[in-house]
């Protein structure tokens, strides 16, 4: 509970959190000259203002604020002071004694070090008076800060003070999860692509995992290194985050094509910004700050005013992306006018760049997923195109024969000459015919293997992202409403799909690479047993949580001839498949026999087994066959074909023997090591 009675504030519930923006006083100080005595005096006194806002904000300014607390602790708890923002250089807090005397000040802020904090947390908890403390007490507070200055100040016993942090730390944490997944799938876009675009957009989805963070006191830059340099260059780093947007822009809607002025302007803002940011090493970011945010509004309604533009235009590309800056320019507005002091202060307004961020690189996502779309018709129309001149071409040959036929019939005493003049050009088509039917069964064969792609990335990617979209939309929706224990097992839920998709885009490009011939192929001679020794170490921490025993044997069989990387992925994926689709306590056994020149591994467990009807699916791309193990794990569904790929392309071949209820037991050869 709280009560104000001539200016005081009254703290008697330990649970309660109070803002108290509205009961405390301040003083500017524009030439940063004036001591605590001089403020303590009748003159100053007089001079504090009542503030009238909730949190009080500012402007960037080179003035400091002086700040007059008085308070009455009536709580069995010890009461706490929370200063919530990291934006405060030098901080000054000088509190009472018992006999109303003021001692000396703690001194802190970030550039006097983290060390000088008087509570371990990423804002700034300073301890008031005991429980039970009847006598009023007056605190104040000194703040030098040179960027657009807030000051949300709560009062609140530890116990209360964390509950609000922990709903902050949820809400980072469910930002830096739905970044992530962005990051990875546009990473994921960008090695199989290659294209310069999504680099640029994956540098951007990083830098936002920085900046916005650290806008709302959660600056993980800090922990590297000299933090203060963070903080003096703070004007450097987001023109490098925010250089990347206009950058994006520029490559995404084909600026310099489809609209050259606006090119040039927008090349302007970029260089204009990495300007301001490299003045950061020379001057205080405090007479950069009110420049830089003018620009970089500037810049955004210029990102805005082109998505528009093209979208009138009907180019359709512009669609997502004036969607996506639609929400980002709001949110941001949002935000720069709640810590400019000219909206209210509140948890929606103040943590709006985090919802503006997640909708624009969901919209920027699916844009530049779309973009692939275009890509495949693109491609498919080239192909046609090329089909179409191989037509002509041959019409064209077929014409040609039948002149030559007449010609030949008209000039008798010619026939030796043209006969072998038309067999030099039957010999030419037939090479261009055989050429050209390479070609069409190559074209054919990328197809197939980009479409059984393609159909993955829709199928198994898609469902995890739905879940994780979902079970964000219901901690932003119910964060009020959850306790912790549940917004903890919803995030935890968003943090298994994120792994179980990182560990998919793994084995994709583990598949791509190995389509496109980016895996390099090293063979050599390799030992058995420490081949086996390794794998069943990588997997034994796996098997001793279901009490499983692995077991191994070698039959005059000890060395093989391969590429250690592929052999060894193979044997690891094999028996953590076995591990797990057997039961706890079961047992899997590994050995090794001479079969011709090959030597023939085998994988055998006493699980579950595999239905017969379904192991012709295990090692094909376009029926991909996947189903939880003993204990609900859940698999990629392409371990089994990179385990192909791989062996395969030794001259081996792979082979399950499985039945329903009877276990499973992979046999796969290798090349025996020449003596």
């Amino acid at each position: 509970m709280k009560t104000v009675s001539a200016g005081t504030i009254t703290f008697s519930d330990p649970s309660s959190f109070l803002t108290i923006g509205k009961e405390i006083s301040y003083l500017s100080d524009k030439d940063k000259s004036l001591t605590f005595e001089q403020v303590l005096s009748p003159e100053y006194q007089s001079r504090f203002i009542p503030c009238s806002q909730e949190v009080f904000s500012r402007p960037a300014s080179q003035c400091a604020y002086w700040f007059r607390i008085s308070f009455i602790n009536k709580s069995s708890s010890d009461a706490w002071l929370e200063l919530g923002t990291i934006a405060g250089r030098y901080i000054d807090f000088y509190a009472p004694d018992s006999t109303g005397r003021y001692g000396k000040p703690i001194l802190t802020g970030v550039m006097r070090g983290l060390e000088t904090k008087p509570y371990p947390v990423n804002t700034f908890w300073f301890p008031l008076c005991k429980g039970c403390n009847q006598s009023p007490s007056t605190y104040y507070m000194r703040i030098d800060e040179e960027t657009p200055f807030e000051a949300p100040l709560y009062i609140g016993s530890l116990q209360s003070l964390y509950a609000h942090k922990g709903i902050n730390d949820y809400l980072v944490a469910g930002f830096i999860g739905a970044i992530l997944i962005m990051l990875l799938y546009n990473a994921f876009l960008w090695l199989s692509t290659r294209e310069k675009l999504y680099l640029v957009y994956v540098l951007y989805l990083s830098l936002c995992l920085l900046v916005p963070t650290a806008q709302n006191c959660y600056p993980f830059l800090t922990r590297i290194g000299n933090h203060t340099w963070w903080y003096d260059h703070l004007v450097f780093i987001m023109a490098v985050a925010n250089s990347t947007v206009g950058i994006f822009a520029i490559m995404y809607l084909n600026l310099k094509v489809e609209l050259p002025k606006v090119y040039y302007v927008m090349s302007i803002m970029i260089v204009l910004l990495l300007v301001l940011g490299l003045l950061n090493f020379l001057f205080p970011y405090g007479y950069l700050i009110n420049t830089f945010q003018v620009c970089i509004l500037l810049m955004f309604m210029l990102c805005l005013f082109s998505g528009y533009f093209l979208l009138v235009k009907r180019r359709k590309q512009a669609f997502y992306y004036s969607l996506g800056w639609t929400f980002m320019i709001v949110f941001a507005l949002i935000f720069m006018f709640t810590i400019n002091g000219f909206l209210p202060y509140n948890a929606f307004t103040r943590n709006s760049t985090y919802f503006g961020i997640v909708l624009e690189t969901w919209m920027f996502s699916l844009a530049l997923g779309n973009r692939i779309n275009v890509l495949k018709k693109e491609r498919e129309l080239s192909q046609e195109a090329m089909l179409y001149k191989a037509v002509e071409n041959e019409k064209l040959v077929r014409s040609q024969k039948e002149e030559l036929y007449k010609e030949v019939i008209k000039r008798t005493e010619e026939i030796h000459n043209k006969n072998e003049a038309l067999n030099q050009m039957n010999e030419q088509v037939v090479k261009s015919n055989t050429i050209l039917s390479e070609q069409a069964e190559n074209l054919e064969i990328l197809n197939a293997s980009k479409d059984k792609f393609f159909s993955i990335i829709a199928h198994d990617l898609r469902n995890p992202f739905n879940t994780i979209f979902g079970f964000a939309d219901l901690i932003i929706k119910n964060i009020d409403k959850y306790d912790k224990d549940k917004i903890k097992e919803l995030v935890e839920t968003i943090r298994t799909s994120s792994k179980n998709t990182f560990t998919l885009l793994e084995n994709l490009l583990t598949w791509a690479r190995m389509q496109t011939g980016d895996i390099e192929y090293k063979p050599e001679i390799i030992d058995l047993r420490i081949l086996f020794m390794n794998a069943v170490t990588m997997v034994e921490a796996q098997a001793m949580q279901k009490n499983i025993t692995i077991n191994q044997a070698y039959n005059n069989c000890s060395e093989i001839y391969g590429d250690n990387n592929m052999i060894s992925t193979v044997l690891r994926n094999l028996l953590t498949n076995a591990i797990k689709y057997t039961n706890d306590g079961g047992l899997i056994f590994i050995s090794s026999s001479h079969n011709g020149h090959f030597c023939e591994i085998s994988v055998k467990d006493n699980g579950v087994g595999i239905p017969t009807q379904s192991i012709e699916k295990l090692f094909r791309v376009d029926s991909k066959f996947n189903t939880k193990g003993t204990s609900n794990e859940r698999g990629t569904g392409l371990g089994l074909i990179l385990c192909k790929e791989f062996v395969e392309k030794h001259g081996g071949s792979i082979m399950l023997k499985s039945g329903e209820g009877v276990g499973s037991e992979f046999l796969f050869t290798l090349p025996v090591a020449s003596n």
